[in-house]
């Protein structure tokens, strides 16, 4: 259809062409949708040119011919950017008081800003102010009230800052004129366009009602002989419905309605008259190569398939990758897929997907490196920088700083950095050369980024910032080690930086004339700016003319045409899409689901007349598991004409690409046939049988082969000395003792950010230590004493809490709460860990005295006082073994002994227990069986095992107090047994001692013999494999549960 208000329409005097030929291409102006149509259009108008010249443009969208006309009128001006308008909508919902929108404390979410501003974007377009979405606010009630009162003052106070920095979108653009002075745009327009005589409006899809008021303007400025092509027909409400209330308001202004004959064809007129009526009809054959469905299973064999059905259209040689189009509605969820799979069967593509600026990595790599001096060097951002490929370190080993802060507990800090790794180094032995040098590194290179970072460590002002950002850009090189690094992304990379310097302009400038002259900001304030502003930014390539299979969205490719067009992505949710309400609804521009339908099936309809040979309609079948339906606008297409399809596997008998050439050998040996086929082929037999033969005393079931060098160092460790957790681990799962102890393999670790449960224990025990070291000094006992001694206690465990305390806030952040779980929650001790553990030591009637505290036996530790005497604790074989007991109780009549293990974490007596007796948990037995020599040394009695204890320090009601581990079923506290019940508790806690003890010697034998097996145990994903970091390497979660049975 033609709109036009001129009274001498007819088709032969809407012929642009014979403008072009006839060199009169300053004699009209053509406005269509897209940029893409502006470059095509500028093009194509060069090559029908006399002598392939023209003087100036003839082609414009509405944007570019209003801005042109704006400035014109108005003098400079800043069009603002998609991505200003986002920073600055941020800023005013933070600088605003407001009531819906008030839970976002910390600013509000990016999905919900980018609605708000592409409504008030299309507000504006349609001539919605602030004030008038405010009292149209005044009808509605409750939350949406509060809602669209918000979002007009928001929308208010981002009118008044695009006011202040003279800076306009373009609805704005709009609004000024259609109200400017009708003699003011006449006289513009006869300056910037001379001679023109003559407008086509071309390939739009809809025009909001500014638009038309504006396009009425320029059809007076040119006597009426402007005419606007729209593809609509009156005779199928179906499909062309929502466009009335379009025609009638260009109706309004005087415009005609007149059948445009240049664009009949049959296939147009068919489609037009049928597609989404309700007429009954049978599909139309066509004669023509036809339209074809291809069906596959997934997104990735749709794409394939494409890819393979394009690859057979080029090997026709007279077809050319232009000449072919793949279209989606929605294309983010296929780009990768895409990129990916054309590379692969090297077809040349021309994606025209809009990157996002922070999924680039030179991007994220300047925002962390701004971020270390945000937050003075916390780890976490320290490490995202080193870890880039675009930030050049000369410390390559990012593992050893990991573990340095998690070795030294540094969270964050510049001088805790430097002070700590100073005070370690100091600490470092001679022999200790090799962990010195690292460090020193890590101290260079923490020097090194300090230096870097230094000039953001101020304030500065606007300007400052830019000249300090850019310079820290160049200072880095990262344009040279772009064009390094980025093999086969080198023009995305480099694009995304300098898009990342001109926004970073744009804003920054923007923002500055919003302040006064001179004023500084924190370097906060700049990195929360610049994390707007590249969430927002989003970019393309240049786009090379006439190169490779265009790849885009529907949108695109309006007023275009391809001799091979794919339209994919077909399934509800995609094309259509799901309706979404708008975050509030105005009724100057509803936009409700009959609507949005209607606009999707119009969309289709356009984008079905983009071919001229063969249209191919493409959907899978399932995403992620989860069933798609079939587009119900494939099914409309399916009444209208008949469809021929294919299926994923229709394309087998081809090979496509080197890949499958490569895959199809392997299993076609009629591909790679000759001797190399059969050499493989007898690998692959050998190495299968070899497979299937496995006895228990190979590498393949974790056992050391005698005759390799690794055997001979394993023999030697028959005499190591074994503490009780390597025993453990070794018990729980063989091949981690031998990655951990063996290889000495050490995953990468983070330092925790609060106080780790092993150290809320290490506190613990050293407070309790300090506190029985100073009771035994005073010959003082708790059990059954006074008020006054009791008080005393308190006084001094307390007392030696807080200076321990102390101690450990010098090396690790030790949390508020773990602070007050020591001291008392809210200041209260009775609401402590130690007040309670005093309590329950007051009440202990069991006739144990406290009498060695943390003591050593095997080896000596850093904790022991330097006349410390080691008492050796041997086994019967005489495997060494070592340790520390938290704390030997001895009875009053010195016949026996109980040992107590201190527990912060979680203590089950029965769990504990079944661990002991299936040789699991070996800490209490061997503590048992080394106590009794240490009392043996240490008072010359022969005192016998009566009691394994743990103490519970864990702050929870029933938690918290002393449980003995009942070995022997008795079911009865020692004390409180009779002579009879004491026999046998003693007996069976000698034989439990034995037992393990040979299981120790099992377990040392085997390790010397360079047994390191996968876990055996029962529930081995629960004991063991589930938090144990070398899973990745032992792959135990690939076995089956036969294989499983079969080690």
């Amino acid at each position: 259809m033609i709109l036009t208000k001129s009274s001498n329409y007819s088709s032969e005097t809407f012929i642009i062409n014979d403008y072009v030929t006839n060199g009169k291409i300053d004699k009209f102006v053509c406005i269509v949708p897209t940029n893409r149509k502006v470059r095509q259009l500028k093009k194509d108008f060069i090559d029908k040119s006399p002598n392939n010249t023209v003087s100036k443009s003839s082609v414009e969208t509405l944007t570019t011919i209003s801005t042109k006309l704006f400035r014109s009128i108005f003098g400079n001006f800043n069009i603002i950017s998609d991505t200003a308008s986002s920073v600055i909508l941020n800023n005013c919902f933070l600088q605003s008081e407001l009531n819906y929108f008030s839970t976002y404390k910390s600013g509000i979410p990016k999905g919900t800003l980018d609605r708000i501003n592409n409504v008030i974007k299309q507000y504006k377009r349609y001539g919605i102010s602030p004030q008038k979405l405010l009292n149209e606010a005044e009808n509605l009630s409750g939350s949406a009230k509060r809602k669209a009162q918000d979002i007009a003052e928001v929308f208010r106070l981002y009118q008044e800052e695009l006011h202040n920095i003279n800076s306009f979108e373009v609805g704005d653009i709009y609004s000024k004129l259609v109200s400017c002075n009708y003699d003011k745009i006449l006289s513009s327009f006869n300056e910037l366009f001379g001679e023109v005589d003559f407008i086509s409006v071309e390939d739009f899809t809809e025009f909001s009602s500014l638009e038309i008021q504006l396009i009425n303007i320029l059809s007076d400025v040119v006597g009426d002989n402007l005419f606007v092509q729209l593809e609509y027909e009156n005779y199928n409400t179906g499909l062309f419905s929502h466009l009335a209330g379009t025609v009638d308001s260009f109706a309004e202004y005087g415009f005609k309605k007149y059948s445009n004959a240049n664009a009949k064809n049959k296939f147009r007129d068919y489609l037009s008259g049928k597609l989404f009526s309700n007429d009954e009809i049978s599909p139309l054959e066509l004669k023509s190569e036809g339209i074809f469905e291809i069906i596959t299973q997934t997104p990735e064999t749709e794409i394939t398939s494409v890819a393979k059905e394009i690859k057979l259209l080029l090997s026709n040689s007279e077809v050319k990758p232009c000449n072919i189009c793949v279209v989606f509605n929605l294309i983010d969820d296929y780009s990768a897929i895409i990129r990916d799979k054309f590379s692969s069967y090297g077809i040349p593509l021309n994606l025209t997907d809009r990157f996002s600026l922070k999924s680039f990595q030179p991007i994220v790599t300047i925002v962390s490196l701004l971020e270390v001096a945000e937050r003075d060097f916390y780890y976490k951002n320290v490490f995202r920088l080193l870890s880039s490929e675009f930030y050049t370190s000369k410390f390559t080993n990012l593992s050893e700083i990991m573990n340095c802060s998690a070795e030294l507990k540094i969270v964050s800090g510049y001088n805790t950095w430097r002070q700590s790794i100073n005070t370690y180094m100091k600490s470092l032995s001679e022999e200790e050369i090799a962990k010195s040098i690292i460090y020193k590194n890590i101290l260079d290179e923490l020097d090194r980024l300090k230096k870097i970072i230094r000039p953001f460590e101020q304030e500065m002002t606007i300007e400052e910032f830019i000249n300090a950002f850019e310079k820290l850009i160049f200072d880095l090189r990262l344009p040279q080690i772009i064009l390094e690094k980025s093999i086969g992304y080198e023009e995305e990379n480099l694009k995304a930086l300098s898009t990342l310097i001109d926004k970073t302009k744009e804003i920054f400038l923007l923002l500055k004339s919003s302040y006064e002259e001179g004023k500084k900001f924190e370097l906060s304030y700049f990195i929360q700016q610049l994390k707007v502003t590249i969430d927002a930014s989003r970019f393309n390539i240049k786009e090379r003319s006439n190169y490779g299979v265009l790849v885009t969205t529907i949108n695109e490719i309006r007023g275009f045409n391809f001799d091979y067009l794919f339209i994919c992505g077909l399934v509800d949710g995609d094309f259509p899409t799901r309706y979404s309400p708008e975050i509030i609804q105005s009724k100057h521009y509803p936009r409700f689901e009959n609507l949005h339908r209607a606009e999707e099936q119009y969309n289709f309809y356009l984008t079905l007349l983009r071919w001229n040979k063969r249209l191919y309609l493409t959907h899978p079948l399932t995403r992620k598991d989860t069933e798609l339906v079939t587009s119900n606008f494939l099914t409309a297409l399916q009444k209208v004409f008949s469809i021929q399809r294919k299926f994923d596997n229709d394309y087998n008998d081809f090979i496509f690409s080197e890949d499958e050439f490569l895959i199809h050998g392997g299993i076609d040996n009629n591909i790679l046939d000759g001797e190399n086929y059969s050499s493989i082929l007898t690998k692959i037999k050998n190495h299968n049988e070899f497979r299937n033969h496995l006895d228990n005393d190979n590498e393949f079931m974790g056992v050391i082969n005698k005759n390799s060098e690794l055997f001979t160092v394993l023999e030697s460790y028959s005499k190591k000395n074994y503490s009780i957790s390597q025993l453990e681990t070794y018990a729980k799962c063989p091949f981690k003792y031998f990655a951990e102890r063996i290889l000495f393999l050490k995953p990468p670790i983070e330092p925790k950010e609060e106080i780790e449960a092993f150290e809320l224990g290490s506190l613990l025990h050293e407070i309790l230590f300090e506190f029985y070291k100073k009771l035994t000094e005073l010959s003082k006992i708790i059990y059954g004493c006074s008020d006054e001694d009791f008080s005393m206690f308190i006084k001094l465990m307390f007392n030696i809490a807080n200076e321990k305390i102390m101690e450990y806030d010098f090396n690790s952040p030790l949390s508020f709460f773990e602070k007050e779980k020591i001291l008392g929650v809210e200041n209260d001790i009775s609401k402590s860990i130690l007040y309670n553990f005093l309590i329950k030591e007051r009440e202990d009637d069991s006739g144990f005295i406290p009498s060695f505290f943390e003591l050593s036996f095997g080896k000596k530790t850093s904790h022991d006082a330097e006349d410390y005497e080691v008492i050796e604790v041997k086994t019967p074989k005489n495997f060494n073994l070592s340790g520390k007991i938290d704390r030997i109780d001895i009875s009053s009549d010195h016949k026996y002994y109980r040992i107590i293990d201190y527990k912060s974490g979680k203590a089950d007596k029965s769990e504990i227990k079944n661990n002991i007796l299936n040789g699991l948990s070996l800490q209490l037995p061997v503590y048992l069986y080394a106590a009794k020599l240490v009392v043996a040394q240490k008072l010359v009695i022969d005192a016998k095992p009566a009691v394994a204890s743990i103490f519970s320090l864990k702050m929870v009601d029933k938690e918290l107090g002393l449980k003995n581990i009942d070995i022997s079923n008795t079911k009865k506290d020692f004390h409180k047994s009779t002579d009879e019940v004491q026999s046998t508790i003693l007996e069976n806690n000698q034989k439990l001692i034995d037992e393990t003890l040979v299981k120790i010697e099992d377990y040392i034998s085997k390790i010397s013999d360079g047994k390191f097996n996968l876990s055996r145990i029962p529930k081995r994903e629960e004991k063991v494999c589930n938090y144990c970091d070398f899973k990745g390497v032992c792959r135990i979660s690939e076995l089956t549960s036969d294989q499983f049975e079969e080690l």
